[in-house]
């Protein structure tokens, strides 16, 4: 696992901690009327012809993207003793596998589940992995599992006891792997992804889902990227502020859900900022009552392995619909 060096050294006006939260492209409207649909189309029209990703061939497209991590999993071990006491299911680690009928009276179950985080930067690299385990007894598992109602019925497998299995699992995992990405992240970052130069705005993928609000302040640095190879097609060897101070100081004007429009209010250089320049925050006013605020990083749910079920005498069922819907509601739950 690739532990994350922290580069930067300023000083917090207010505590900040990173936290997971889902990115969602939704429109911007603020109080002069300008609405940004989407990043790099409509917000150049708004601001009057700004600098979008499509419009710069400078920016390689992964520095620039919405997502600031991609969650991976992958199922290891999916186990349910029947009635009978019949083993079925599979363990990647053991080897054992035994095909599920469509329908089995069940005694219990065990799941075991792989979490694999990375920055959408560098995707051969991690952030933080852990594994989510969770088992159910007869008191709580004693069901009639219909594999085969999961593809007719897409409800029928939130009303069964294994929908709570998964979900144990799921939150034992994001508890986990919560814990090592705290250890590894010490602070909350965002990036340029919209550059207006002549009115000095700039839009960045991080709105009110993610804790920001209208009159945050926010710094940023300009980055040096260096790629073994290919830009985005190779390994990312180091990602380098070029200056020590930030080039400038910016506060939110406009922000949605997933998006914000920073307006610059403070300049310490003439550098422009650029396309996938580093934004983190420099005071986070507190509202009556806060002693301190956290801002969130987008997760992506990418890749859910290990998810086609064997089913005795049918097509194997997958489960993975599933498990991307509880994930998704589960990075919320833990305010991530």
């Amino acid at each position: 696992m690739t532990k994350v060096q922290s580069w930067w050294g300023v000083k917090m006006k207010t505590k900040i901690s990173a936290v997971f939260g889902i990115a969602i492209l939704t429109g911007i409207v603020g109080c002069n009327g300008n609405t940004f649909k989407s990043i790099g189309q409509t917000a150049a029209e708004s601001l009057g012809g700004g600098q979008s990703p499509t419009q710069s061939s400078q920016v390689p497209a992964c520095v620039i993207n919405d997502s600031d991590y991609i969650l991976n999993e992958q199922l290891i071990d999916f186990e349910i003793t029947d009635q009978a006491g019949i083993d079925f299911g599979f363990n990647l680690l053991s080897g054992f596998i035994n095909a599920f009928g469509l329908n089995i009276s069940t005694k219990s179950g065990t799941m075991n589940m792989g979490l694999h985080l990375v920055p959408s930067l560098t995707p051969s690299s991690s952030i933080a992995d852990s594994q989510g385990q969770a088992t159910s007894s007869s008191n709580s598992f004693s069901f009639n599992l219909g594999f085969g109602q999961f593809g007719i019925n897409g409800n029928y497998f939130y009303q069964t006891p294994l929908a709570t299995l998964t979900s144990n699992t799921l939150k034992n995992g994001l508890g986990n792997l919560r814990a090592q990405f705290n250890n590894n992240v010490t602070q909350w970052t965002s990036r340029v992804v919209y550059a207006d130069q002549n009115t000095e705005q700039y839009v960045i993928p991080a709105g009110t889902m993610a804790g920001v609000r209208l009159n945050d302040e926010f710094s940023f640095y300009n980055m040096n990227y260096v790629w073994s190879g290919a830009p985005c097609a190779s390994n990312l060897i180091a990602a380098v502020r070029t200056t020590t101070l930030p080039i400038a100081e910016a506060v939110v004007v406009q922000v949605s859900s997933s998006q914000a429009v920073l307006q610059v209010s403070t300049r310490n250089t003439v550098d422009p900022i650029e396309l996938g320049a580093q934004v983190v925050p420099a005071n986070l006013p507190l509202a009556a009552g806060e002693t301190y605020r956290t801002l969130a990083n987008s997760v992506q749910v990418g890749q859910i392995l290990n998810t086609q079920i064997p089913i005795n005498g049918s097509a194997a069922v997958d489960l993975g619909v599933f498990f991307s819907e509880q994930t998704q509601s589960l990075l919320s739950s833990f305010n991530w």
